[in-house]
């Protein structure tokens, strides 16, 4: 730039740390974290690209890519190019994708790059574009979450036409397409075969970046604005003084959060140590180990004084406890174990013991060897010695725990049993020893079916602030027997609050829940008696009103005919009487006629009452007005009938049952009530109707054990049986001298 120019006043380039949707929750973008952890992360609106060095490298990202997009239920699509679709349809079936099966239901779809890149010979970004919306609009349109896609870029490499736009076209997809279609890809790049100067476009046109088997958020990525600028060399070089203030910015929080550790680290009083090993000899843990002054402080010696050695630090470590500590940094070195965590005991300067908490992890490359060995120790003499006075305390009580019924137990905030009583054997078929020795027994050994119960109720009761709990769950015994057991447990602490671990209480209650079972199985044989019995009365009431429908069916029709029949030729015989012979037989043959229009009175009641023709014809309101007239003009007694028919009418099954009630509820108004007055009320409550049948009579206590009688008992058993036989609900409201009230309560849409 000359410099009579007039100074530059834009801002600089905007600079982003990786893809606007994604985070991979690490601090530093330079490390990376590897690829295969990242694929359920990955998510519509991410753009990648894979820069491979090996065809392994290449296998090992791309077909992961499209298995997780399968399994995720997207529509995937590879553009193949120097392979072959067979060579992926391989490629993905061993890693257990049933490609052709994808492939017909239009979730997998493999094209050859001249079907999408270079469709009529020549590359035209926006040609390439458009066709990714459409692809993406499709697959929305078909039901799929989002599209996913990857390409083989090698075609760029023989000089197509419209190839030279390959870097616009990467800079385009970042603005016009990928923020606004739900659409995640990785663009494949052989770094061997493409000009360093295309891989380094490639760089700045790609918010991650995948190379080595690890995902990076690309530090290198310029905004699409800014790649297309006209002056884009320009934009570069103030790209690249962006890159310069970022790192001074990134160092100097690297620098603060050095600061925040060590204050943790500090705030913990623990001590640090770390190790590097040897790039040559990577199984062999090396003696050179740099050791924080705390460290060396807890064994009574000054940064000076003690060597930065394994071996001399190893010395002071008492015998019987070197294997232990041995053995778990070899488990964890062999990478048999995740952590290395021990407990031990080391020689202080001054010849006193202390006790040391280990933890340490070891950092390793991508081949899995070690890199680095870091780890942190607490001196915990003072816990081990509360520790101490805690077991000396409890053998006071212990003859008493020994000889409880129960299976006790106490285990320490460390996962180790404190206390077991040795009610544990006869309970389980384990001794102590072995509970000692395995403390993990317990979990072992609870019933398969109730595992996952136990489990999470050991989660929650682990917590210091957890509140007691209890818990039945079964176990299998030695003797592979299957036992019940109550189990309780709250946690434990001493007298200035500090957390002791956990106090458990096991009790046998196998006999208990046999019962529990024998009582449940007799309920349900109750349960199923009744609902047998339902049925059967629900039968019984259908035959009942099929008969009775019958007999009235033949009463008018047989004796109702014969009746008449009758009463037509007593009326013949009369008029052909003599007019002597019929003042001798004119009062005998009146009173015949007058019997017989008795008789056929009677048996109409009867046909009524067996079953009523209004009910049929005009509906339940209409035939409880009639009945009740009825029974008012046979017993004397005052009924009031209120409401109106329900605008819908109910099944015939439910206004006989609603009849019946009625009728027997008047019936025991008759015998038992003593009743002037009774009121039926037929309504409808929201979706709910409502038949209430009230009196004022003597009235009685529904919640004495006995109705007045038996017969009043069986009364109200036959009106509920009929409510439940129509899904409705019967109540009693009455008491001593208050009168009786029989409410019973339907679904008006039944």
């Amino acid at each position: 730039m000359r410099a009579d120019k007039k100074k530059n006043t834009k801002k600089p380039p905007v600079l982003r740390k990786a893809s606007s949707s994604h985070s991979f929750g690490f601090n530093e973008p330079s490390k990376g974290i590897p690829f295969l952890k990242t694929l359920e992360t990955l998510k519509p609106h991410d753009h990648l690209c894979l820069i491979y060095e090996s065809k392994e490298e290449w296998r090992a990202s791309v077909v992961p890519f499209i298995s997780s997009g399968l399994k995720r239920g997207e529509k995937c699509i590879y553009i193949v190019d120097t392979s072959t679709a067979e060579e992926i349809r391989r490629y993905l079936c061993e890693e257990g994708m049933d490609a052709s099966s994808a492939e017909n239901s239009g979730q997998l779809l493999i094209l050859n790059q001249t079907e999408a890149y270079t469709r009529e010979g020549f590359f035209d970004p926006d040609r390439m574009i458009a066709l990714l919306i459409e692809e993406t609009e499709k697959a929305i349109s078909e039901g799929y979450p989002a599209l996913r896609g990857t390409g083989e870029m090698t075609w760029m490499l023989r000089g197509l036409p419209g190839s030279e736009k390959l870097m616009e076209y990467e800079a385009k997809l970042n603005r016009d397409f990928f923020p606004k279609y739900p659409c995640l890809a990785i663009c494949q790049y052989d770094r061997w075969r493409f000009d360093p100067e295309i891989i380094k476009g490639i760089m700045m046109t790609h918010p991650l970046l995948v190379w080595s088997g690890r995902i990076y958020r690309n530090f290198y990525y310029v905004e699409p604005e800014e790649f297309l600028h006209a002056k884009r060399a320009e934009r570069e070089v103030d790209y690249w003084l962006g890159v310069l203030k970022r790192e001074g910015k990134v160092l100097e929080e690297l620098r603060k959060s050095e600061e925040q550790l060590n204050l943790a680290i500090n705030g913990s009083q623990g001590g640090v140590w770390d190790l590097m090993f040897d790039p040559e000899k990577p199984e062999t843990i090396p003696d050179k180990i740099i050791l924080s002054p705390r460290l060396k402080g807890f064994i009574g010696f000054k940064e000076d004084e003690f060597p930065d050695s394994i071996q001399a630090w190893q010395s002071r470590i008492l015998p019987e406890d070197l294997p232990l500590l041995q053995k778990s940094a070899q488990d964890h070195l062999t990478g048999q174990a995740d952590m290395h965590e021990c407990e031990y005991r080391i020689r202080h300067k001054d010849g006193s013991i202390r006790w040391i908490h280990t933890r340490s992890k070891i950092f390793r490359d991508q081949t899995g060897h070690p890199i680095r060995w870091t780890g942190i120790d607490w001196d915990i003499t003072e816990q081990k010695r509360m520790e101490a006075v805690i077991l000396e305390s409890e053998e006071k009580y212990r003859i008493v725990s020994d000889f409880t019924y129960d299976w006790e137990y106490w285990l320490k905030p460390d996962g180790n049993l404190a206390y077991v009583s040795p009610s544990c054997e006869r309970i389980t078929g384990y001794g102590v020893n072995e509970f000692y020795a395995n403390p993990h027994l317990l979990k072992s050994i609870v019933h398969p079916d109730d595992y996952a119960s136990y489990s999470q109720h050991i989660c929650e009761v682990l917590a210091p602030d957890s509140e007691p709990s209890d818990l039945d769950f079964r176990i299998i015994t030695r003797g592979g027997e299957e036992r019940w057991i109550n189990h309780h447990c709250q946690a434990v602490f001493n007298e200035d609050g500090t957390w002791l671990g956990r106090r458990g209480s096991n009790r046998d209650i196998t006999k208990r829940k046999q019962m529990e079972e024998e009582r449940n199985r007799l309920f349900e044989q109750i349960h199923l008696s009744r609902q047998r019995l339902k049925e059967l009365l629900r039968r019984l009431s259908e035959l009942q009103e099929a008969e009775r429908r019958k007999l009235s069916r033949e009463l008018h029709d047989r004796i109702g005919q014969t009746l008449t029949a009758l009463s037509i030729h007593l009326d013949i015989l009369r008029s052909q009487l003599s007019r002597k012979s019929e003042m001798d037989l004119v009062s005998r043959i009146e009173d015949s006629q007058r019997l017989l229009g008795e008789t056929v009175d009677h048996i109409r009641e009867v046909m009524a009452e067996l079953r009523p023709p209004v009910l049929d014809d005009y509906g339940l309101f209409a035939a409880l007005r009639w009945y009740g007239e009825q029974y008012s003009r046979q017993n004397q007694i005052h009924v009031l009938i209120q409401g109106e028919e329900l605008t819908t009418r109910f099944p015939p099954n439910v206004e006989i049952a609603l009849f019946r009630i009625a009728q027997e509820a008047l019936t025991n108004v008759v015998k038992h009530a003593k009743a002037k007055r009774v009121t039926l009320t037929l309504e409808t409550i929201g979706k709910t109707a409502r038949l209430t049948i009230s009196d004022d009579g003597v009235g009685f206590d529904p919640s004495a054990q006995h109705p007045p009688d038996q017969i009043a008992k069986w009364g109200l058993i036959t009106m509920r049986e009929r409510a439940e036989e129509i899904n409705g609900d019967l109540h009693i409201e009455s008491a001593p001298g208050k009168g009786t009230k029989v409410i019973i309560e339907v679904p008006a849409n039944i």
